[in-house]
């Protein structure tokens, strides 16, 4: 009974060894190529690095025009909202004269 409960864990212990020794052949192949497939990974992120990097400048310049047009009209809404006659000293009912205006700085 011993005998034939240690032979089948020796086919079994034959068999894993076997299996680990086809693993190992595959494995140094998969290992071999890793460097090369890393470089060519770096390789292809730097052509999008490249590719990307003039539509990412013209995105900012795009803000920034953006951003220039949105200071300069909130400049001139500050301008002309500082103008208006609701804010002089000699205004008598400034929000009467807020609502005849109809100011959106009121909203």
């Amino acid at each position: 009974m011993w005998q034939m409960s240690s032979r089948s864990g020796v086919a079994t212990l034959r068999t894993a060894i076997h299996l680990l020794l086809t693993l190992e052949h595959l494995f140094v192949d998969v290992l071999k190529e890793l460097p090369e497939q890393w470089n060519n990974t770096k390789k292809l992120a730097i052509s999008i690095k490249q590719t990307v990097a003039p539509l990412q400048a013209n995105e900012v310049a795009n803000i920034r025009r953006k951003l220039a047009d949105f200071d300069a009209r909130q400049q001139e809404f500050r301008d002309d909202f500082h103008k208006m006659a609701a804010f002089s000293y000699s205004c008598v009912y400034p929000y009467d004269e807020l609502d005849r205006v109809g100011s959106p700085a009121v909203y």
